[in-house]
């Protein structure tokens, strides 16, 4: 029962191939599968914190841009500061703002094998204030039930319906030849559809020249509202863990957030209304890639990269990065709402050895079993077994009598534990009878 245990505490098949596993236990081949590891964390500080990324707010683009302009009010091109610029070609890379999870729109086993989804936590990054410093040994951060926002982004694939010249912007400018169409739009279910198209050149209206067939990336992407218990490191902020995410909720996108969605990628590509020489633009990487745009095994890095741009917004324009004028450095601000506001704790994490619940109670049961024997073996012969019959030194007196009484004129107990002194007063006066068909028997032998 001990050995059977054990095997059933340690072995991780299911239950309809469990006499399988019986099986290879008896030819010797240990399988530890019905145990897991599972960390605990160890806490030695909380504080309270704002922390997380939100759905995308519209409200927020127009406020943001004139903050911007107002610190040069005499800057006649528009103020792109590199804090921002510089993060979008690896956005959905970054360890630091980003996790990569499971879509919900489709699965792996789908044809569309570029199907793609990230979590947008902001790690310990957008976590105010700032962690506190000491205790060394304590390296991480853990911030339970964060608002996070996923985007299922889709690959190369034909899209559910074609752009409107009204849908698209172009970006370029005359001192350079690097140019494109960057185009967007609401699915009724809404999901948004985004492409980039390369120019080879703009008429004077404006206008995209390409060709024919025309050279880009298109995708699909939707954004669904989470939470999650994030995990990061205090050493490098970077995100850890990402666990407990709760069910997704679509985030639908109204007339007003897609014009705010697409004026803040406008403000983000646009590079000559920003002054940014055209070789150092974000959409260089696809205009000099151009060639290269139908090739399906390069889409890695350049659905990536559009991803990434589309990622943009959200990840500026939510209620808890600077695109909320009303963040107050490094101090909780009224202007965050109340969902975002959740308490960190500076924690250090330990492996805990987990069994699985029903093994471990007929693990249990079976232990307890044995146990439970072993004691009542131990009681039954405490009450119920007698002391071994004194041995004296009269054997035959000892065989013939002490197995089992037959003298009515003694104790039972005198007669059991009788030593040769015992032996000697009780056949005192005992006399030895030959029984004549004994004699008989003898004498008809001779």
């Amino acid at each position: 029962m001990i050995w059977l245990s054990g095997l059933l505490l340690f072995c991780e098949c299911p239950i309809e191939h469990r006499e399988h596993a019986l099986l290879k236990s008896l030819a010797l081949t240990t399988m530890l599968v019905q145990t897991s590891l599972v960390s605990v964390y160890d806490t030695v500080e909380s504080f309270n914190a704002s922390a997380g990324i939100g759905p995308f707010n519209a409200s927020h683009v127009d406020g943001f841009l004139r903050a911007l302009s107002d610190t040069a009010p005499d800057y006649p091109l528009n103020i792109l500061p590199y804090t921002y610029y510089g993060i979008v070609y690896n956005l959905l890379a970054n360890p630091l703002f980003t996790t990569a999870v499971d879509p919900i729109r489709c699965s792996k086993s789908d044809e569309n094998l570029s199907c793609q989804a990230h979590l947008l936590s902001g790690g310990l990054s957008m976590v105010t204030p700032f962690n506190p410093g000491g205790h060394r040994d304590y390296n991480l951060v853990r911030v339970p039930e964060t608002p996070t926002t996923q985007l299922d982004s889709s690959g190369r694939q034909r899209l559910p319906q074609k752009f409107l010249d009204s849908d698209c912007d172009v970006f370029g400018s005359n001192d350079t030849l690097i140019a494109v169409k960057f185009c967007l739009s609401r699915l009724p279910d809404h999901t948004l559809q985004a492409g980039v198209f390369i120019c080879e050149g703009i008429t004077s209206a404006g206008a995209c020249i390409s060709k024919n067939p025309h050279q880009n990336v298109t995708t699909t992407v939707s954004f669904y509202k989470r939470t999650a218990t994030m995990l990061t490191s205090r050493t490098n902020l970077t995100i850890v863990e990402i666990s407990g995410l709760s069910e997704p909720e679509k985030v639908a996108f109204s007339d007003r957030d897609l014009n705010g969605y697409r004026a803040s990628l406008a403000w983000l590509l646009d590079y000559s209304k920003a002054g940014i020489p055209g070789p150092s633009s974000i959409i260089e990487g696809f205009w000099s890639s151009r060639d290269k745009l139908a090739d399906s095994t390069v889409d890695g890095a350049f659905l990536q990269n559009l991803h990434s741009i589309l990622a943009f917004p959200v990840w500026l324009f939510n209620a808890n990065n600077w695109g909320n004028v009303g963040l107050q450095g490094d101090k909780l601000s009224a202007y965050v709402p109340e969902e975002f506001y959740k308490t960190a704790s500076v924690v250090k994490s330990y492996v805990k050895l987990r069994f699985d619940p029903a093994m471990l109670v007929v693990f249990i049961v079976f232990q307890g079993g044995v146990l439970v024997l072993l004691w009542g073996l131990w009681i039954w012969i405490a009450v119920r077994l007698r002391k071994l019959p004194t041995v004296s030194s009269f054997p035959l007196f000892d065989f013939a009598f002490k197995p089992e009484v037959v003298m009515e004129e003694v104790e039972e107990g005198r007669l059991w534990g009788a030593g040769d002194e015992q032996v000697l007063e009780i056949v005192e006066g005992a006399r030895v009878m030959v029984r004549r068909s004994e004699l008989e028997s003898k004498g008809s032998s001779c």
